[in-house]
């Protein structure tokens, strides 16, 4: 109960704080990064599920005056480190993977329902920040509540 809470906490009453100091100040747009929710993700994370609804909610109610975008992507593909440093690179694996899962679409939209979320293709960091980078200046997000899931980052691969 309690890593469910402190997960929830760093995934949502953060992103909530954030979005009410913002709608305090006049801010005219915000972007939140927000996850692809498969229905069993509260099973395995239950906090970090919770956490992000919460972000949403409260991105959906900043929507109310001013631009919302909410940045949905799938498993998130770079290089991570280990606590010592060391570089493990994931595109090698990822990104044939990603490709895959993009040229499988028309087939694994008939998957069963227990596979949601697990045949989204996962998306290079590079193009969510660059989806962030988009959301924030373009002129097409300043009003309104728009959702940017996983096709949207992918066409900036």
């Amino acid at each position: 109960p309690g890593d469910v809470e402190a997960a929830r906490k760093a995934n949502g009453a953060t992103n909530v704080a954030v979005l009410e100091a913002a709608m305090d100040a006049k801010v005219k747009r915000a972007v939140v990064v927000g996850a692809t929710m498969p229905p069993w993700l509260d099973k395995i994370a239950e906090g970090y599920a919770r956490g992000k609804r919460d972000a949403f909610e409260a991105l959906g109610g900043f929507a109310l005056s001013g631009g919302a975008v909410v940045v949905k992507p799938s498993a998130i593909y770079g290089t991570r480190h280990t606590e010592s440093g060391y570089p493990i690179p994931l595109a090698p694996v990822m990104a044939p993977l990603s490709y895959a899962l993009r040229i499988g679409r028309p087939v694994t939209r008939y998957a069963p329902s227990f596979l949601d979320g697990l045949l989204e293709p996962p998306v290079p960091v590079h193009a969510v920040a660059q989806t962030v980078v988009d959301a924030c200046l373009q002129e097409e997000y300043e009003e309104g509540f728009v959702a940017l899931g996983v096709e949207a980052i992918l066409e900036r691969c």
